[in-house]
């Protein structure tokens, strides 16, 4: 699939394609690691599971991925990837979250003894374990700290480490601009339908594609499902991701036209939305 993909964008030059991952694989796969160097970006996850008693096998493996992308990536003149690495924030790992993070900004490929890592993003984990906000306010101040000492090295380091947490009364009126197709065929919501994909279906293609959006989209159905959406066992389920749809209306609602701005965002179609369903 990676072949296919990199002899795609190279052949168009219409898209960038990247990849997200654990990386483990590509520790017992080597030849994965010569397409990925040919994509746009590769970013790797950094499991807080790798600091737990049992899984420092999982853990030799990460930085192994790593080198190993570091170093074929300057043995291929085609290969412009840039390399990220992802850590989570959460309330067991904060006093060795900075020793991680600069171990990574300054990880070296073995060989050329060239800086592996381009990019670190650090973000706050959800459920159970998520950071408390004093915590949040003490690490955003001592990673800004640790930013200014690693210099350039710390130059693509983003900080998002604000609560996770979705609060109960929030109503996504944004979720019209997107959706995710199973491989079943099966059309959802948004990308948080893992705990209860029937609440969040809006229909399906079929698995042979015979069947079309128009058939569904923005019929009754997906209005139902869109109003219909509960914070609790959605946005804010334990395999929920980091929503960007929230953040993104947070910024954006100041701005949005509403039809009635008197009427409070739930329940509020704002001027255009009819166009998007």
């Amino acid at each position: 699939m990676l072949q296919v993909l990199v002899e795609g964008r190279n052949k168009h030059k219409t898209f960038r394609a990247g990849l997200i991952t654990n990386g483990l694989e590509i520790t017992r796969m080597l030849n994965l690691g010569d397409w990925i160097v040919q994509l746009d970006y590769v970013r790797l996850g950094y499991t807080e599971y790798f600091d737990r008693p049992g899984h420092d096998s999982a853990k030799s493996l990460f930085w192994e991925a790593l080198e190993i992308l570091g170093q074929k990536k300057m043995q291929d003149e085609r290969a412009k990837v840039r390399i990220g690495v992802k850590l989570l924030l959460t309330r067991d790992n904060a006093t060795s979250l900075e020793e991680r993070l600069e171990g990574i900004l300054r990880l070296k490929a073995r060989r050329t003894q060239r800086y592996v890592v381009d990019h670190v993003k650090i973000k706050s984990i959800r459920g159970d374990n998520e950071p408390t906000p004093d915590l949040i306010r003490a690490m955003e101040h001592k990673l800004t700290l640790l930013k200014s000492k690693l210099g350039e090295r710390a130059n693509d380091l983003q900080i998002d480490i604000k609560s996770a947490k979705v609060p109960s009364t929030y109503s996504c009126w944004i979720n019209p601009i997107m959706s995710v197709i199973g491989v079943s065929g099966d059309v959802y919501l948004c990308c948080n339908f893992y705990e209860c994909p029937d609440d969040l279906k809006i229909g399906s293609l079929g698995i042979k594609g015979e069947d079309h959006f128009r058939e569904f989209w923005g019929k009754a159905r997906h209005r139902d499902v869109m109003d219909r959406v509960a914070p609790a066992s959605v946005c804010n389920s334990r395999w929920g991701c980091h929503c960007r749809l929230v953040h993104y209306q947070e910024l954006v609602e100041p701005l949005v036209p509403y039809s009635d701005r008197d009427t409070p965002v739930i329940g509020t179609f704002f001027v255009g939305h009819e166009k998007m369903l």
